[in-house]
């Protein structure tokens, strides 16, 4: 009976977990290049519903940063994953910076496939918005991305 018991318990476990969203996160992804010091990513959350990106912009007090509502994730595949919306941030509107000169943000895109490795953010078509390009959607040990570089000088 205990077996039993015992079975049906570790069963329910199983089915419990395995039916919880997965949601991958990822401190300072790296990447290959980019055109901006005034946007990091600084952390990313992907599960099955969205991809979150968790922003900081850098800027001068009482200067702004802008970001168009058009901006979208290039995955390495070549299929485009949408903006749906954002926290912390209003998107087409100049946004000026507080005394800190930092204005943290959420960007939530559409979920990304499992098996893209790395895509580009991009802000739209424009030289001059912002691109960051070749995010990994793992991380690589060992090494570091052009954020901690930057950071550490």
């Amino acid at each position: 009976m205990r077996k039993y018991l015992f079975l049906s318990i570790i069963g329910l476990w199983l089915f419990s977990t395995s039916s919880i969203a997965q949601i991958r996160t990822i401190e300072l992804p790296e990447y290959e290049s980019c055109n901006t010091e005034s946007l990091v990513i600084n952390k990313m959350q992907m599960n099955d519903s969205e991809t979150v990106l968790f922003c900081d912009g850098f800027g001068e007090p009482n200067n702004w940063i802008y970001l168009t509502s058009g901006i979208y994730l290039k995955g390495k595949s070549g299929k485009i994953y949408k903006f749906l919306h954002s926290e912390g941030f209003e998107m087409d509107k100049q946004v000026f910076m507080p005394a800190s000169g930092t204005v943290s943000f959420k960007l939530y895109m559409e979920p990304l496939d499992k098996k893209e490795t790395s895509f580009d953010f991009i802000e739209g078509q424009d030289e001059n918005q912002f691109r960051i390009l070749g995010i990994k959607t793992y991380k690589i040990n060992g090494t570091y991305s052009l954020f901690n570089q930057r950071r550490s000088d």
